[in-house]
């Protein structure tokens, strides 16, 4: 075929073995038998490996497990000539773009050294999925640090030898491309222009998907009601990523949360509580992006809560508002004032106090409480989202009032309550974040 004719006939799409190619395999094979039959021996072929020399390993490979298919079905024991004869023939019909130079027997290995009829020029084009900004340089900085192993893989290949090595070089590229691009599938297509060859590489995904994205907000500074115009942007801002395979999706899970951190960093409420944004995406079919928004100068939030198991308690309401300072390294010192009303007596406590966290979520404080005018002491854990979490508070005179909980939502939390100065010292309390 003359070298400038656009190769239609050898490749449309590299996905499978050509049923043709099969199908003139057996034929060879076949024939290979019947040309031998007049020295029938079981003995001798059966115990033979061949060794293909020449070829680059990927290819080689191929050409050993079909020339030992042959090897395996064949008997032709008495003469070592009458095999190797036999391989020649069927390799130099059956591995198109390669010719046998020389044959060597030694002991049950059969070396053959096959000559390629001089290769193309072999570009590489890359024709990316339809990403938008900026999961498409993603994509292809992660297909650029594959493209010279695959350029390599080209370098070397005899434009005729696509008639049989079609599946290989789909399989081995695949495999170069799997570290960094896994959930997609590569798809092949070659066309010759006079000495070059051009290598057509697009890609589609592969299941799972990224079919949903709920984002989440946690915030232990400020008020949920902050939370739903940064919702909206943030539902539009991620959804960019739905359609994306999971798998790869997991590979760039850290790219996707400094991005969606950049992007809420740059919001007029972030600037103005001077805040910290850290986002936690989890890739799957539905993945949950959990943000977590802290003020290092301010706290605000309220909360209501409603008692189960006690007759002193029904429900309260309550606000928090707080002064944060950094005065040491990763330690936070917090000045505030919480009011608390209980709507079965009507009566409201002020409590005023000081608080810093020493390490990690722990943090251990004083506060006044205008209710009984005495001092507590007070040392918590910090609720995170889907954690347990606990705090407890004792008054100068030994009393005791503490829980233990666990962050069910970013709304909701449930405790275990406890206060020995109520005649049900144990009780379930509900607390909804506002």
């Amino acid at each position: 075929m003359p070298r400038d004719a656009t190769m239609t006939g050898f490749i449309s799409a590299l996905g499978s073995y050509s049923r043709g190619i099969r199908y003139i395999f057996k034929i060879l094979v076949a024939a290979a038998l019947a040309a031998s039959a007049f020295i029938v021996s079981p003995s001798y072929a059966a115990e033979m490996k061949v060794q293909v020399l020449g070829m680059e390993p990927w290819l080689a490979d191929i050409a050993e497990r079909s020339l030992n298919a042959v090897v395996e079905n064949i008997s032709l024991g008495k003469a070592p000539g009458s095999v190797e004869q036999v391989v020649r023939v069927v390799s130099e019909r059956l591995f198109s773009g390669y010719t046998v130079s020389s044959v060597d027997t030694r002991g049950e290995v059969l070396s053959l050294f096959f000559e390629s009829s001089p290769p193309p020029e072999w570009i590489l084009e890359l024709y990316p999925p339809a990403l938008p900004y900026p999961v498409s340089g993603w994509f292809t900085e992660d297909f650029n640090k594959s493209s010279d192993v695959i350029q390599s893989l080209l370098k070397y290949l005899p434009i005729e030898a696509l008639s049989w090595c079609d599946e290989g070089l789909r399989e081995a590229i695949s495999r170069e491309l799997r570290p960094t691009l896994k959930g997609w599938r590569p798809s092949l297509v070659v066309r010759t222009d006079n000495d070059r060859a051009v290598l057509q590489i697009s890609f589609v995904q592969e299941l799972p998907l990224v079919v949903a994205i709920t984002p989440s907000f946690y915030s232990t500074s400020l008020p949920t009601l902050f939370y739903d115009e940064l919702k909206n942007d943030v539902f539009e801002r991620v959804s960019i990523f739905i359609g994306l395979p999971v798998e790869w999706a997991a590979l760039h899970t850290e790219k996707i949360n400094l991005w969606v951190e950049d992007y809420l960093t740059d919001k007029n409420l972030i600037k103005k509580t001077n805040s910290k944004v850290v986002v936690a995406f989890s890739p799957a079919p539905v993945s949950l992006t959990n943000i977590r928004v802290e003020s290092s100068r301010y706290s605000l939030w309220g909360w209501t809560s409603v008692y189960a198991g006690t007759s002193d308690r029904s429900a309260e309401l309550g606000v928090h508002i707080g002064r944060k300072a950094v005065l040491f390294p990763r330690s936070e010192v917090e000045l505030y004032a919480e009011a608390i009303m209980e709507l079965q007596r009507w009566s409201v406590e002020g409590r005023f106090g000081l608080r810093f966290m020493p390490w990690g979520d722990v943090w251990l404080g004083g506060e006044y409480s205008t209710d009984d005018e005495m001092w507590w002491a007070r040392v918590g854990v910090t609720p995170r989202l889907h954690k347990p979490y606990a705090w407890l508070r004792l008054r100068e005179d030994s009393e005791v009032n503490a829980a233990v909980g666990w962050k069910a939502t970013e709304f909701i939390s449930f405790e275990v309550h406890y206060d020995s100065r109520d005649e049900d010292s144990w009780s379930l309390r509900i607390l909804g974040n506002l």
